[in-house]
């Protein structure tokens, strides 16, 4: 497990966490946190009925803030190369991108979740 240090990857960390317990409690099982390869890192890889989800986590402590605008085309191209990557050392099954995006409270005591499928990489 990574060792985050800063208050930023700490924040990131724990919207990781509240993702799986998410996924979790929704049926999903959890396969990998924070897969990587040369070509990107994949922070939550799941399953449920039969597809893989590839979840890219995004995490903030502001409601004006849009988390999911972090997901850039760039970066949805990196998360393609990086399952390329993933599929070369596991079997191949139907798959899709899935963003989930944690709204964290001040305290961080309670969190907003969304959950987004199929996230386009157009």
């Amino acid at each position: 497990m990574k060792l985050f240090t800063s208050h930023r990857q700490q924040i990131g960390e724990l919207g990781e966490s509240i993702a799986c317990k998410w996924l979790s409690l929704h049926g999903f099982s959890i396969l990998e946190r924070n897969w990587s390869s040369t070509s990107g890192e994949i922070d939550i890889i799941s399953h449920r009925a039969g597809q893989i989800h590839f979840c890219e986590v995004k995490t903030t402590q502001s409601l004006l803030y849009n988390a999911g605008e972090n997901i850039t085309f760039h970066k949805k191209e990196k998360i393609i190369k990086t399952i390329h990557d993933y599929f070369l050392t596991h079997p191949r099954k139907p798959y899709q991108i899935d963003a989930i995006l944690i709204y964290l409270e001040r305290d961080s005591a309670s969190a907003k979740v969304q959950y987004i499928e199929h996230i386009n990489v157009k």
